[in-house]
């Protein structure tokens, strides 16, 4: 299974230095938070796992054996990834910079 690219910044980050973990921290704090395009419809309730495939799958209801939901929530789902693609991009900036 191939690693995403959060997974390779993670194993980079834990390589460096205290003081480069602690600016990669601050910069990673100081991104803004993404805009909500679309609303959870069960915030309460919903969660997430990993399907079969090895992706994060997220909704509520019953989950079944391949790791997918009863209902999926596609809200959570861009949710995620948008905060990703920022958490990411501030840290691959904070790369080049160094």
């Amino acid at each position: 299974m191939s690693k995403t690219k959060a997974v390779i910044l993670l194993e980079e980050f834990e390589k460096a230095s205290p003081e480069v973990q602690e600016a990669c921290l601050k910069l990673i704090r100081a991104v803004p938070k993404t805009k909500k395009i679309e609303v959870c419809k069960n915030p309460k309730e919903c969660s997430v796992s990993t399907d079969i495939s090895g992706f994060l799958s997220f909704g509520y209801g019953e989950l079944n054996d391949m790791g997918y939901w009863e209902h999926n929530c596609d809200a959570c789902e861009k949710k995620y990834l948008a905060e990703e693609k920022a958490a990411v991009k501030a840290f691959k900036n904070m790369l080049e910079d160094w």
